[in-house]
């Protein structure tokens, strides 16, 4: 502020100003402020006094600049910088979590196991584990938020889960901020058994995110949003609905252009519906807008189904695999003592000999002093990490498979682990079906 000027929104006080300072005795010769013009708009006001060859003041030079796109930009680019603090505090949360997670998750389901258990205790270990998934889904959330994605990073795609979890991630904003208002605004999904797309769900995420956000702000006094998903031909469509203000067609003609908004300063940036059209088009697809003035809006996404598509059906429940695992030798390397503790447990339940060491230095001398069938490691310890664990297992020519075990999720790809000598990830919080079925993968089916 002290090099631009102070921040003026009255032209005549901008004028005043100018002409006061270029009267000063040993004024500067040039000057510079800022006008916020109703439009809104900013410009950058540069004056400076016109003298004669009796150093008497006759008039004044004023230039004016619209800075508006600069303004748009330097904010976005705060934004943007907020956004990525944001998301590498939103991953180390996820990581912690996800540790405590796994020792709730997998005693409760270790407990459950139990004969004999009285109908209330029982009801109240399904209501933890219950809860605890439900808790592991708004990490998986966190970390989907905080992992950049790579437009070449292709997948099957479920767009009803992605559906699910755009709500989800906007619940703060359309019923928490709401409610603090005294504003009810619901939400209902309406969802059709559709196939796979092939894309990025981490974007298409983000363009819903936006759009539900929009339609969330497009209803000020309350009214409901609506997400829809059905086939049309070859293509999966999408649609968030609301009951909001509506558009009218001149907005609804730069609707989705960068930095476009209706909001007032400071509410928005006017970028997120330009990404959203963004991210859907990455995917070779379409997004419209259907939008009349105090009958709400609706936005349709149509993307091409991906080629030989199945569609997705909700996976069977499965309890608690059986023992059909042949004893084998595990080397635990985890700092956690309660990760410690429900490994040792957990593997034991499934018949396996296990030994536990607290750093990555320790397991490094445990696996050269004696032998395992498998090494579970952690990622993030103390005294070598797990990636270097891996690779100086890797120099010492050891032949023992290793599986990380990391609070840091799916943020961890199976390729880049495979890089460095592991034989595959295993993401906290452990289930015990994940557990039997890397054992399996790495190990083999050893029945007995």
């Amino acid at each position: 502020s002290e090099v631009l000027g102070p921040l003026v929104k009255d032209p005549e006080e901008f004028k005043g100003r100018s002409i006061w300072t270029d009267s000063k005795p040993n004024k500067e010769p040039f000057t510079e402020v800022e006008l916020v013009h109703p439009s809104p708009k900013v410009l950058r006001g540069f004056t400076t006094a016109v003298w004669n060859q009796r150093s008497e003041l006759i008039g004044h030079l004023v230039m004016y600049t619209d800075i508006t796109p600069l303004r748009k930009i330097e904010q976005q680019m705060i934004q943007g910088e907020r956004m990525r603090v944001m998301g590498q505090l939103a991953s180390g949360i996820a990581h912690d979590f996800n540790n405590s997670l796994a020792a709730i998750m997998g005693f409760s389901q270790l407990l459950l196991s139990r004969k004999r258990l009285s109908p209330d205790i029982k009801r109240g270990l399904e209501v933890i584990q219950s809860a605890s998934q439900g808790a592991a889904q708004v990490v998986r959330r966190l970390q989907a938020f905080s992992r950049p994605y790579n437009i070449n990073d292709l997948e099957e795609v479920d767009v009803n889960q992605v559906c699910r979890d755009a709500l989800e991630a906007t619940r703060f904003h359309w019923q928490n901020e709401a409610g603090k208002m005294g504003i009810e605004k619901t939400t209902s999904l309406e969802l059709s058994s559709v196939p796979h797309i092939i894309g990025i769900a981490a974007e298409l995420r983000e363009a819903l995110v936006n759009i539900i956000i929009n339609a969330s702000d497009a209803m000020p006094q309350g009214g409901d949003i609506i997400l829809r998903t059905w086939r049309e031909e070859d293509e999966v469509c999408i649609s968030v609905g609301d009951t909001g203000i509506g558009m009218t067609e001149e907005v609804k003609e730069h609707i989705f252009e960068p930095f476009f908004t209706t909001k007032e300063t400071h509410q928005g940036t006017g970028l997120g519906l330009s990404i959203a059209r963004q991210a859907v088009e990455h995917h070779q697809g379409s997004l419209k807008v259907n939008s009349q003035v105090g009958n709400g809006s609706t936005f349709t996404i149509r993307i091409p189904i991906a080629k030989g598509a199945r569609v997705l059906k909700k996976p069977p429940v499965r309890g608690l695999p059986e023992r059909r695992l042949k004893p084998s030798r595990i080397l635990v390397i985890e700092d956690q003592p309660n990760v410690q503790e429900v490994l040792k447990a957990m593997l034991e339940y499934l018949g396996q000999e296990v030994k536990l060491v607290p750093n990555g230095l320790e397991g490094l001398n445990t696996m050269a002093q004696d032998q395992f069938d498998l090494v579970l490691l952690d990622l993030a310890m103390p005294q070598r990490n797990g990636w270097q664990v891996l690779d100086e297992a890797k120099e010492r020519l050891v032949s023992t498979p290793i599986v990380l075990v990391t609070g840091w999720g799916h943020e961890v790809s199976l390729d880049y682990a495979r890089s460095h000598g592991a034989s595959g990830v295993l993401p906290k919080p452990l289930s015990m079906r994940a557990l039997t079925d890397i054992l399996q993968a790495t190990l083999g089916s050893r029945e007995v």
